[in-house]
């Protein structure tokens, strides 16, 4: 039997163990169930970023999300996401050239 890859082991194209992303979860394959957790998660992080900045990871797929049934729904969230003030869609580089700016130089 083959064991999970620990996390920053895994393939590009893997979850470290333990993570699967909203869409990939078995109880929440009827996209219809996905569509308010994805906007469930958004708004307790939007709630707790009040006082400083919180990232949630879209893990988009496109032979998942891509499959009609689930369109729709993914859009419909991304719509309900981009209602709120402040929020931003960013790739992992800008997150981290971002964090980095926000950063004090070390001390000399």
């Amino acid at each position: 039997m083959a064991s999970a890859p620990r996390l920053g082991t895994a393939r590009p194209t893997e979850s470290p163990a333990g993570c699967r992303p909203i869409w990939e979860t078995p109880d929440l394959r009827a996209s219809a169930d996905a569509k308010p957790t994805a906007i469930d998660q958004f708004e307790q992080l939007y709630t707790d970023a009040a006082g400083s900045a919180r990232v949630m990871a879209l893990v988009v797929h496109p032979h998942i999300m891509g499959a009609a049934h689930r369109l729709k729904y993914f859009r419909d969230a991304l719509a309900r996401i981009c209602e709120h003030r402040g929020v931003l869609f960013m790739t992992g580089e800008e997150i981290l050239d971002w964090y980095l700016a926000q950063r004090s130089p070390p001390p000399p």
